[in-house]
């Protein structure tokens, strides 16, 4: 991706797929001189992490999945007349001893006139996450942040002013890894909680909270859903929700005793995430408990957006502190 041109008043029309250790997924975007137009942003599951940790590779029956969402997502870029596609993996494709083969093979799907693919590193995922997350709320400001994403097989915090990432912190504890650690050991809640307080405390200072704690990814818009009474179908409408840490902690109890068919069936929450979800928030109560944070906002976006905007930078030099976003939000979709 080397060789800079400066953004015009030309349309022209990027993509990312963020493939995660459970989730799978899309984001459509336009450019047009400083105007940046969300065309599509769809989620799927894909669960490649799946036993991962255990088998030490992904599965095929994974694999399968994410190759037919791939699929379905190629067509979208084909219709959507899109021009460059970055294919990012994050800690499974880390983790996997096949998981630059499995990339590559995804990779191979999208029938594109450029394609890139990057397996990030854990402090590229931090900072990505960071630059999206805090792009709608702190784009033009130098005010202090945290980001917490909570994600299938790690959780990252980041720290920062405004756009601009200055520390991170990661460990390789995520809902999907949590969730099958609790499945084989019949752990307790309170075990759970022990284990992810000792997994996460080397990691999380202990420091006054910022001005502002914004949360990202499945759970904490899942918990926003849940307390809002907003339909995972419509879960973008949690976007800028808050969330005290005396409604996690509620939400984590009720979680954990409703039975998985129950929560599947639950008009909040995705049935695909429902079996993960008790796991996500006993991470996310900890890390509330371990900085003492009273609230947190949660924002939609994340580290697909953050990989978005890098790419403009880097192929079309864009500002970001000029840059106007779009969402109309009518496009967003989730499966």
């Amino acid at each position: 991706m080397n060789g800079v041109v400066l953004s015009s008043s030309v349309p022209e029309r990027f993509a990312v797929v963020d493939a995660g250790t459970n989730t799978f997924l899309l984001l459509i975007a336009e450019l047009c001189d400083k105007t940046l137009t969300i065309i599509e942003d769809v989620h799927h599951i894909a669960r490649l992490g799946s036993y991962a940790s255990v088998l030490g590779s992904i599965g095929q029956d994974a694999i399968e999945r994410a190759l037919q969402i791939a699929s379905y997502y190629s067509e979208l870029c084909r219709r959507s007349n899109v021009s460059t596609l970055l294919l990012a993996g994050t800690a499974v494709f880390r983790s996997a001893q096949n998981g630059a083969e499995v990339l590559s093979n995804i990779a191979q799907i999208f029938q594109l006139p450029n394609v890139h693919t990057r397996i990030l590193k854990p402090q590229e995922e931090a900072q990505l996450s960071y630059l999206g997350s805090a792009f709608s709320i702190l784009q033009r400001s130098s005010e202090a942040a945290l980001v917490i994403d909570i994600g299938g097989g790690s959780t990252e915090l980041t720290w920062g002013y405004g756009l601009h990432p200055h520390s991170w912190s990661s460990s390789p504890i995520g809902a999907v890894k949590l969730w099958e650690m609790v499945q084989a050991q019949q752990l307790s809640l309170d075990e759970v909680l022990q284990r992810v307080s000792v997994q996460l405390a080397p990691v999380v200072p202990s420091s006054q909270p910022p001005y502002h704690v914004i949360a990202v990814a499945g759970t904490p818009v899942t918990l926003a859903g849940v307390a809002y009474g907003i339909p995972y179908t419509r879960w973008w409408e949690t976007h800028l929700r808050t969330l005290r840490r005396e409604q996690v902690q509620q939400l984590l109890i009720s979680l954990w005793s409703m039975p998985l068919e129950v929560r599947r069936s639950h008009p909040a929450i995705h049935p695909d995430r429902a079996e993960i979800l008790p796991a996500g928030a006993a991470i996310l109560w900890v890390i509330m408990e371990l900085l003492n944070l009273s609230a947190l906002t949660v924002s939609i976006y994340g580290l697909r957006y953050g990989l978005l905007l890098q790419l403009l930078q880097e192929l079309k030099g864009v500002e970001l502190e000029q840059l106007q976003l779009i969402d109309t939000r009518g496009s967003a979709t989730a499966r």
